[in-house]
């Protein structure tokens, strides 16, 4: 968790950067048609600038004052900050310990379940996650570290900085 804790600094500084790289990015894709490939960093290869995830437009931008009237500018330079820094690892076989059923509020409460823990590791990379339920309906989620098991192996690792204090689900 150290190697993860040190890329907190480096992400903080990514996003404070993003919020003036994206506005030149995005202008630079409205007026070409192609993300510069100096800000790559801050682009997302999964969701592009044409196709946010419908999840995000439908069910979480109508209801954020700022997410609905600059969509993608919050989804790329605050929502999903830096989202391109995963291609720098990809992640192997990993070990874990904790939880081993799925990370979601709803599995923990069906459990009977107050917290569930998760901590995955190889070798430099960590991934640990915490989700405390607050009520029927509220719950504390923390996650630090590369987005292990998240998808096939080989596949890029994310770097995950997440704190949800009074998240509802």
């Amino acid at each position: 968790m150290l190697v993860a804790a040190a890329f907190i600094p480096l992400k903080a500084v990514l996003v404070l950067l993003g919020l003036a790289a994206v506005p030149v990015a995005l202008w630079q894709y409205d007026k070409t048609g192609g993300w510069p490939t100096t800000l790559d960093l801050w682009h997302n290869d999964e969701d592009p600038v044409w196709g946010l995830p419908f999840w995000y437009t439908e069910r979480y931008a109508p209801y954020h004052w700022a997410a609905k009237r600059f969509p993608r500018f919050w989804w790329f330079a605050v929502r999903n900050p830096a989202n391109n820094m995963r291609r720098w690892f990809r992640q192997r076989s990993f070990k874990e310990s904790g939880w081993d059923g799925y990370m979601d509020p709803r599995v923990a409460r069906a459990a009977g379940k107050r917290a569930i823990f998760r901590y995955r590791w190889n070798g430099l990379l960590a991934d640990m996650w915490v989700i405390v339920i607050l009520s029927d309906t509220r719950h504390f989620r923390a996650r630090l570290g590369w987005k292990l098991g998240q998808w096939d192996l080989g596949e890029y690792a994310g770097f995950a900085m997440q704190l949800m204090p009074y998240r509802r689900g």
